[in-house]
């Protein structure tokens, strides 16, 4: 016979108010561009969750970016803003793992093929000296700042996550990280 519990207590909505606590950090003590980011990731989220897309969002919090799933631990999508340099993109964000070499390498392979897909040249940034590789698409021609263009922006990050999830997603999925092998570094040529 199994136990029967009652649940007895619930989460409300106190977190909703204005001295909510954000990563440890009351609203009340967030600097100017922190809350920015705050803002705009709530907006970019009641954007999101208004449109007929899969892309689902994370808890909008204080960090210059935002992570989304792409159906697999070997990568990730990312949408990011940059308020100093008026700088908005999505990446894709190959972490730290044992494949993350091959994964960037085979996807670099493909590399024609995914930029006709996305419809654009993307950076392409391998990063050996960190632990992290990536793939981004950028527009500067969008300021963060600008609350009146957020809808536009919005819908240039929900279009491109599409695109990414579309291009990428099966992609790195089903990719057979064996199929790379690095090339050989002739220690003796100078």
């Amino acid at each position: 016979i199994a136990p029967k519990f009652n649940v007895i207590s619930k989460p409300n909505d106190w977190t909703k108010g204005k001295a909510a606590n954000v990563g440890g950090v009351t609203r009340e003590n967030l600097t100017s561009t922190e809350e920015l980011k705050l803002e705009y990731w709530q907006s970019f989220k009641d954007y999101v969750l208004d449109q007929k897309t899969d892309i689902r969002t994370s808890k909008p919090s204080i960090k210059h970016w935002m992570d989304f799933r792409l159906g697999t631990s070997r990568a990730h999508k990312v949408a990011y803003f940059n308020t100093r340099n008026r700088d908005l993109g999505v990446c894709l964000w190959i972490g730290n793992s044992k494949d993350r070499l091959a994964v960037f390498n085979l996807l670099k392979n493909e590399r024609e093929a995914i930029e006709k897909e996305i419809g654009c040249k993307l950076e392409w940034e391998e990063r050996l000296e960190w632990k992290s590789s990536r793939i981004s698409l950028g527009n500067s021609d969008l300021d963060p700042k600008d609350r009146d263009s957020w809808p536009e922006q919005h819908k240039w990050m929900l279009d491109n996550l599409e695109k990414f999830n579309e291009v990428f997603g099966s992609r790195v999925r089903d990719m057979d990280v064996g199929d790379w092998q690095p090339a050989e570094i002739d220690i003796n040529e100078e």
